[in-house]
């Protein structure tokens, strides 16, 4: 189990790397930041804060249905930049915190590849 979860988690981190050097040219990304000090960093809307809120919170469902609606509405790459950088925080996350939460490693690699499908990404990987 501890492998296959291990496994995930690169695979998600390598996933998120990808597409973020390829659409928004840009490398070596730290996704291991408290939402706070990513709020600060990126000096970007309160989405961050608010979905980072959230996860930290343990309302990951309720803060994964937020991340959709705004990708119904508004299919920027600003939107999939938080989109990215929400399942990639997830990702930061233990995995006591996750199984706590009802939330899996699973979850987050495919909602990683439903944001590659909504944005048009699919063939990238």
């Amino acid at each position: 189990m501890y492998f296959s979860q291990d496994y995930l988690i690169r695979q998600i981190e390598i996933i998120s790397r990808y597409i973020a050097e390829v659409v928004f040219h840009r490398k070596n990304r730290d996704f291991s930041l408290t939402a706070e000090n990513h709020y600060e960093s990126r000096n970007n809307s309160d989405d961050f804060l608010y979905l980072y809120s959230l996860i930290d919170k343990g309302e990951i469902d309720f803060a994964e249905n937020i991340l959709y609606e705004k990708i119904e509405n508004n299919k920027s790459l600003d939107i999939l930049e938080l989109g990215l950088d929400f399942y990639s925080y997830l990702n930061s996350k233990s995995e006591e915190f996750l199984e706590t939460n009802n939330f899996s490693r699973q979850e987050i690699f495919d909602g990683i590849k439903d944001l590659q499908d909504k944005f048009g990404l699919k063939g990238l990987l």
